[in-house]
């Protein structure tokens, strides 16, 4: 797929089909793992210490350093000041309570870009095969990555879809929404994995909810413009006017359990 295909040329009657849309921002979390037994805090401690991110052969630890409290706040390591120049594709932080000696539970309340993990992934095309190969699913996206050919995006941001057509073909291979099912599970796997070592290893029992709680999403369109400048000029006090009549009275909170095939069921 092309970039003209990719994004198609803004009219006066745009293409807002669900089939388009992209997700950028989703505030999610993902519900209860709980610690059970005597060594539950050490069992934690292990876990922080040893949850990492795999990128080929290098690491980088998932958790910043933690000093037992009695209320469990940890965050997620930003990488951005890495030499690797390796940085997570989701933000977010461990919540919950340490206070009783025999049981930890906590949340992982992340911030997650559907878009940066796009662009984070490494992409082949095979002579014999049509589809798109991709290497192992990576959490990390590599800032020190050159931009593509002539293409320079106007702020340092790594949550624009640029780059070669198996870019745009990846993107397009199926819908944002199981993009996002692939990107929950890895984070998810990510947590629960050594989490679950840590339970073992230290003999209490680990729990994982395997439930959601989706607070924000924020769904978008690309289109390709000849003048984007000119173009965000007209269209921006037009765009101010209508988000200033519009407002929102109620925010809905949805607790969503894994289904049974292993996708997020859709929220009625």
């Amino acid at each position: 797929m092309s970039r003209e295909d990719f994004l198609p040329r803004l009219t006066v009657a745009p293409d807002f089909s669900e089939s388009r849309a992209s997700l950028d921002k989703i505030d999610l979390r993902f519900l209860d793992f709980i610690l059970t037994g005597e060594n539950a805090p050490t069992a934690l401690n292990d876990m922080i210490g040893n949850a990492v991110f795999r990128h080929g052969g290098d690491g980088l630890n998932i958790f910043r350093h933690w000093s037992p409290p009695r209320r469990l706040l940890v965050d997620v390591a930003s990488g951005r000041h890495s030499r690797t120049g390796l940085v997570p594709v989701f933000t977010g932080k461990l919540v919950g309570s340490a206070a009783h000696p025999s049981r930890v539970q906590f949340s992982l309340s992340a911030k997650l870009s559907v878009t940066r993990a796009i662009l984070a992934q490494r992409l082949m095309r095979r002579i014999d095969k049509p589809a798109i190969g991709r290497g192992s699913y990576t959490l990390l996206i590599d800032r020190h990555s050159p931009t593509w050919q002539d293409e320079y995006p106007l702020v340092d941001a790594t949550n624009v879809l640029i780059g070669p057509d198996l870019r745009y073909d990846y993107a397009m291979s199926q819908p944002a929404s199981a993009h996002l099912v692939g990107l929950v599970t890895e984070i998810e796997e990510a947590i629960a994995l050594p989490f679950a070592v840590a339970a073992q290893r230290h003999q209490v029992q680990g729990d994982v909810g395997g439930a959601y709680s989706l607070s924000e999403a924020e769904v978008y369109w690309e289109f390709d413009t000849p003048s984007p400048i000119s173009t965000v000029d007209l269209l921006s006090s037009k765009l101010t006017s209508v988000v200033n009549r519009l407002c929102c009275t109620n925010r809905v909170m949805a607790e969503v359990p894994l289904s049974p095939d292993g996708l997020i069921p859709q929220l009625p």
